[in-house]
């Protein structure tokens, strides 16, 4: 984050040098991580759309572009081009063999969250999600990809919450929580607390949704993931209801709104105002759904 500006004149340079197209895309897609954990959504999109069009690039590296752009178009709530993008990438690690697996696996697991996001937006099948998430799950162990095998987990889970399979859904949160810890990742642990805070709303055990919620913020604020912050808020803000809350279930919309428009995600931040609307013309009598 501090060297930022030392990084974006690195790129402008290099895009317009003779013979450093490769160099150049290798530096985006390494700084791509960056963008996505630091949610630079809309600066990451332009530099990777840049790098796309570079001509002669390796197979892996436009794979690996055709990834995070895949995934930074998730974060904007886009589910057909992320499907798009990750489909290609996708496509073009499996041309290159064994050597491609673990882009694969990453490539799969982007799809699959694209999947799952699109299902609950006409009806919640994810089958194809879940197909997915285990064909990510079993490159990521054949490769010995220790963060790709827990962050695969808790997808599955959350698959597994949206069929209602509360049990499996706790068993693989809780899988993917001891894989974080060992890593001591706290974007990840973050992650899977704020899905064993869900998991304990859905059971009615406010108290214990709220304390995961909350500790999940922390840590995600240390991280500085705005995205998962927003979904967090979303969070919150269902437990205050269920709480009897509405007027601090408001505060939250609002602040996450304020969010996801910050990142561009105009889909999310609208649906979440069509929630406050309602929240505010009802008193809070609303719950939000999961």
């Amino acid at each position: 984050e501090a060297e930022h500006d030392n990084l974006r004149a690195a790129l402008t340079w290099g895009l317009v040098q003779p013979g450093m197209a490769e160099a150049v895309a290798q530096l985006v897609i390494a700084l791509a991580w960056f963008w996505r954990i630091r949610s630079h959504v809309l600066e990451g999109l332009i530099w990777l759309e840049q790098a796309l069009s570079l001509p002669d690039l390796a197979t892996a590296t436009r794979a690996g572009l055709l990834n995070h752009a895949g995934h930074l178009a998730w974060m904007q709530d886009d589910f057909a081009l992320a499907r798009t993008r990750e489909e290609e990438s996708l496509r073009l690690w499996q041309s290159l063999g064994p050597p491609g697996r673990q882009g694969a696996a990453y490539a799969s697991h982007s799809l699959g969250m694209a999947l799952y996001s699109a299902a609950f937006q006409t009806q919640p099948d994810l089958t194809l999600a879940m197909r997915s998430f285990q064909t990510s799950l079993s490159l990521f162990e054949e490769v010995a990809d220790e963060w790709g095998i827990a962050f695969t987990l808790s997808w599955l889970a959350r698959c597994h919450m949206g069929q209602h399979e509360h049990s499996l859904a706790l068993a693989a949160t809780e899988a993917s929580l001891a894989g974080f810890r060992r890593l001591e990742n706290p974007w990840g642990i973050g992650l899977t607390l704020s899905s064993l805070a869900d998991l304990k709303l859905q059971a009615g055990d406010l108290t214990a949704a709220r304390q995961l919620a909350e500790e999940a913020q922390t840590l995600r604020r240390q991280v500085g993931h705005r995205h998962s912050l927003g979904v967090g808020l979303d969070l919150l803000a269902r437990i205050a209801l269920q709480e009897g809350k509405p007027s601090e279930a408001a505060a939250y919309y609002h602040e996450a709104i304020v969010v996801f428009e910050s990142l561009g995600n105009m889909p999310y931040a609208d649906e979440l105002r069509a929630t406050l609307a309602t929240v505010q013309a009802d008193g809070g009598a609303h719950n939000a759904s999961p």
